[in-house]
């Protein structure tokens, strides 16, 4: 008789906020997110596609292993709730198999796609730093000196900030948004070298 199946829960471990959130350079969009479930190993796990223009690996298009699409903003705690919830839906469809059977007719696998389809999360998510920082109309390179981003600490952005500077700037943007709406930052370093050489241009045309 052979061994039956068990699933397992590859949990995400990462101090990353949001891990499943990853957009590459020249992309409009970040890259799908998906919960993952191999019906031979049992292993249930979350990540996102590292391929550009949708391609999946052959187990995938075979239905060896099934994805399901998840909101990329989820939180590495709410991926783990979101896997510990799906477990015993996987468990139920994985015993369930039979060799004729196929999965895509299995209920299990539509409770799943359904309870994927709905989660989202609750943290800020992940946001564009210059869209976060002007949010409410704020631009930094007007004014050379402090300025305040939407949760009002003073940011001391000028002219003649050296880039340790932008690096203790960036690091306390990113700890701001965390800490008030479990944010995260993207494209902080390149916002603030730009805000930078716009104010230097400024001083440099007095």
């Amino acid at each position: 008789m052979a061994d039956k199946t068990t699933v397992t829960i590859d949990r995400i471990s990462t101090e990353t906020l949001h891990p499943l959130y990853a957009q590459y350079d020249g992309q409009c969009t970040a890259q799908p997110s998906y919960v993952e479930l191999d019906l031979d190993s049992g292993n249930l796990g979350a990540d996102y596609s590292s391929a550009v223009g949708g391609g999946v690996p052959v187990r995938v298009w075979e239905g060896d292993v099934v994805r399901y699409d998840v909101d990329p903003h989820l939180t590495a705690s709410e991926i783990n709730d979101l896997l510990d919830e799906i477990a015993p839906i996987a468990q139920e469809w994985i015993d369930a198999l039979t060799p004729w059977m196929d999965v895509r007719d299995v209920d299990a696998g539509f409770k799943i796609q359904e309870i994927c389809e709905r989660r989202v999360t609750e943290s800020g998510g992940v946001w564009d730093a210059q869209t976060w920082i002007e949010a409410d109309g704020l631009n930094p390179a007007l004014s050379d000196g402090p300025f305040f981003p939407p949760v009002g600490k003073e940011i001391n952005l000028r002219h003649d900030s050296t880039d340790a500077d932008l690096d203790e700037i960036a690091k306390t943007l990113r700890g701001i948004a965390e800490d008030d709406g479990l944010i995260t930052l993207e494209n902080v370093d390149e916002y603030l070298v730009a805000q930078r050489d716009i104010l230097r241009d400024k001083k440099g045309a007095e």
